[in-house]
């Protein structure tokens, strides 16, 4: 039974702290890409109950907040418009 045992162990290679740092790096990224994705999906489909088709993708994030400031503004309720602005800080900040 013992000499069994010792066929199962696993020995693990000890990382270096830029290993572990590298890893910490991967992991916090992952999520946070996913938030900006849901950020821009959520304003995509905000704009389509407007009747507004953004095209897919985070590169044109920056059209649609220039868009916001000049068009639809005025096609907007004012409470619409505070809550693209703040999706849009927040996409912001993600970036």
């Amino acid at each position: 039974m013992r000499g069994s045992a010792a066929l199962n162990m696993r020995f693990l290679v000890v990382t270096s702290e830029e290993q572990q740092a590298s890893a910490l790096v991967f992991r916090t990224r992952d999520p946070i890409v996913r938030q900006r994705t849901q950020l821009v999906n959520a304003i995509r489909g905000h704009l389509a109950e407007y009747g507004w088709v953004a095209p897919k993708g985070v590169s044109y994030v920056s059209m649609l907040g220039d868009m916001l400031e000049e068009e639809m503004t005025a096609s907007f309720p004012a409470a619409a418009v505070a809550m693209f602005r703040v999706v849009l800080d927040l996409l912001a900040e993600l970036d």
